[in-house]
């Protein structure tokens, strides 16, 4: 059983969820302009961590037992042992929608967004995926200096 453990935890370190989680704060941290610190995945803890008996792992139906065993032991019993859990979301869907809001009418105006957009529809009429896009070929297009052509209605 213990072995099945382990090689879950190789699995999510090299090759599940730690990568998709550091792509995911690395795309964050790019959009806000902030560059990010991981203390935790020091390589030195990492490895002492995943070196750990998994009795100091996982104890009584609770996993981070060590860290939650040293949280409580400096006065932070209500963190150490809280069973539910605190995530942080960047409002990209918001941000994203106040961008559109802000700047998304001039974009409209390029023939670019034109020929994407049907007759009477707006950026911030679309769905959340296609607004997005929509944004951004029109930006794009409208850097680069590129110009709608009728290949380009045709395929809208």
């Amino acid at each position: 059983m213990f072995g099945d453990i382990r090689h879950q935890q190789r699995l999510e370190l090299l090759s599940l969820c730690l990568p998709a989680l550091l792509r995911y704060d690395d795309r964050t941290a790019g959009a806000l302009g902030m560059e990010t610190r991981l203390p935790l995945l020091d390589y030195r803890l990492v490895e002492f961590a995943y070196r750990l008996p998994l009795r100091h792992k996982i104890r009584n139906g609770w996993t981070k037992y060590l860290l939650r065993r040293y949280l409580a032991g400096h006065g932070l019993d209500a963190v150490a042992w809280r069973r539910r859990k605190y995530a942080f979301y960047a409002p990209q869907a918001a941000w994203t929608r106040r961008l559109i809001a802000a700047r998304g009418s001039a974009l409209e105006a390029t023939p670019f967004a034109h020929a994407l957009l049907e007759d009477g529809v707006s950026l911030a009429g679309l769905r959340m995926p296609v607004a997005w896009d929509v944004y951004n070929c029109a930006h794009l297009a409208s850097v680069l200096g590129w110009e709608a052509d009728e290949s380009c209605a045709q395929s809208a």
